[in-house]
C-alpha cells in the first residue's frame, strides 16, 4: 500500500463510527474515586490498599499522577481538572508493582462540584502512551501554555520523537484537530527533521483515538524512535 492510501486509511480508521456516532453515544456515569480495576488480582488489591486526594478527587494509590491541567469543562465558571495517571506497574520510580499486570495510562476529566470536591466525569483509556523508560522521557504531558487540551510528547536522547495532539472543547467533548508528529537523529539528511501533521477535515471524537496510530505514522514515515504503544 502505498504510504499517501495508508495515512488516508489511517485517518478514516479514527471516523469509521462516523455516521452511528450520535445514536451509539451512551451517558458517561460520573464517581467521585479512582480506584483499582476490577480486573486487577487479588494481591495486586491487597498491595494497591490507601487513597490519595488530587485536585478534589480520591485515587487508589494504585496510581501516580503523571500531569495536570486546570479547564473549564462543562462551563460552570468553576475550574475543573485535566489528569494523565499511570498505574504503578508503568512507573519506572515505583518498582514493585509487576504483580499487578497489565494496564494502561489514562487521561481523566475531573469536574469540579463545590469547589472543594471533583467526581470523575470521563475516563479516555486508549489515548495516552504507555512507553517506559528511564533513558528518555517517553510520558504524554500537557501544554500547559495552551488554551484548549494539547497532548505533548517528547521522547529520546540522540535521536528525538515528538508528537502533539491538538483538540478542541465542543459541548463537554474533546475533538481532534490535527496531530502533528516530528523526529530527528544525528546524521540525517533532513536539515529541519522528519516532520509530519495529520489533518482532518472534519474534527474527530477524542475517544476514537487510538495510541497504536502513532506506530503506524512513525513507520509509513519514517521516522526514528522507540516504539509507543
Amino acid at each position: 500500500m502505498k504510504p499517501a492510501l495508508l495515512i488516508l486509511f489511517l485517518g478514516l480508521s479514527l471516523i469509521s463510527c462516523k455516521d452511528n456516532y450520535r445514536q451509539a453515544r451512551q451517558p458517561v456515569t460520573s464517581y467521585d474515586t479512582l480506584d483499582v480495576p476490577k480486573d486487577v488480582t487479588a494481591e495486586c488489591i491487597e498491595k494497591s490498599k490507601g487513597y490519595f486526594k488530587a485536585y478534589g478527587c480520591m485515587v487508589s494509590s494504585y496510581y501516580r499522577v503523571i500531569d495536570a491541567k486546570p479547564m473549564d469543562i462543562n462551563n460552570d465558571a468553576l475550574t475543573d481538572t485535566l489528569v494523565i495517571i499511570s498505574p504503578s506497574s508503568l512507573n519506572p520510580d515505583y518498582p514493585g508493582f509487576d504483580y499487578c499486570g497489565q494496564d494502561n495510562r489514562k487521561l481523566v476529566i475531573l469536574l469540579n462540584v463545590d469547589g472543594k470536591s471533583s467526581r470523575v466525569g470521563r475516563v479516555y483509556d486508549n489515548v495516552i502512551c504507555n512507553e517506559v523508560s528511564r533513558a528518555w522521557g517517553g510520558y504524554d504531558t500537557f501544554d500547559k501554555k495552551a488554551d484548549n487540551m494539547v497532548l505533548c510528547h517528547d521522547a529520546g536522547q540522540g535521536c528525538k520523537f515528538e508528537y502533539k495532539i491538538y483538540t478542541s472543547l465542543v459541548q463537554q467533548e474533546f475533538y481532534i484537530d490535527s496531530i502533528y508528529y516530528y523526529s530527528k537523529c544525528p546524521g540525517d539528511d533532513l536539515l529541519n527533521g522528519n516532520q509530519y501533521t495529520l489533518k482532518y477535515e472534519e474534527r474527530v471524537p477524542l475517544e476514537y483515538y487510538k495510541r497504536t496510530l502513532t506506530d503506524s505514522i512513525r513507520k509509513v514515515k519514517g521516522m526514528t524512535s522507540p516504539k509507543i504503544g
